[in-house]
């Protein structure tokens, strides 16, 4: 590396600010540190076949990885069920709104 100039060197004794480009470097630098943990999925070359509609093959070439990638699933979503029907919903909302036509039809019943 190179040796630190006399400017720098009295920039650092005087309590002054770093240059622009000396900033812009030590940004970089630690956003390349922060990547180093970072592992890489590897993948070859296959070829894959697939079985049509019409019960022809079809070759296709693609790549693929032994190494399973770390998703997460995404959490399970309440569902709200209708407790007349049973039909479920996934917002409270529209159960809701599933309710008083429910209502509506006791009513005209009646």
């Amino acid at each position: 590396m190179k040796e630190p100039s006399e400017l720098e060197e009295k920039r650092r004794t005087e309590g002054q600010k770093p240059t622009e480009g000396s900033a812009v470097i030590q940004m970089q630098s630690e956003a390349v540190e922060q990547l180093k943990g970072i592992t890489v999925r590897k993948y070859i070359p296959s070829n894959i076949v697939i079985t049509t509609v019409g019960g022809s093959k079809m070759k296709l070439k693609g790549w693929s990885t032994e190494t399973k990638p770390n998703i997460t699933a995404e959490p399970v979503k309440q569902m709200h069920t209708c407790n007349i029907c049973k039909k479920s919903f996934i917002d409270k909302r529209r159960l809701a709104i599933h309710m008083n036509m429910h209502e509506k039809k006791v009513v005209g019943v009646v």
